[in-house]
């Protein structure tokens, strides 16, 4: 996974921690529809992980290249065919 990758379970509980706080401040059914809204948008939308993932996964290849050839190599032949 890229370097910044462990960042992300800090934007996760920063999610929940703001739908608590709308849940107790403002209103549950409000609090509800933004977690069921953002649900299925996460599961609708597809994540960028070509654009995302590519060079990190690339640049990873690379570095086992420098120490260990032939199995770099076959994860460069893996990247390849799978297009990535």
């Amino acid at each position: 996974m890229p370097n910044w990758y462990p960042l992300t379970r800090y934007v996760i509980i920063v999610k929940y921690v703001l739908l608590t706080a709308i849940l107790i401040i403002i209103d549950w059914k409000f609090a509800i529809g933004l977690f069921v809204v953002g649900f299925i948008l996460s599961t609708i939308i597809p994540i960028p992980y070509r654009i995302l993932y590519k060079k990190t996964f690339r640049k990873k290849v690379e570095k086992i290249k420098s120490f260990y050839p032939q199995e770099g190599q076959m994860f460069t032949e893996m990247l390849d065919k799978t297009g990535f």
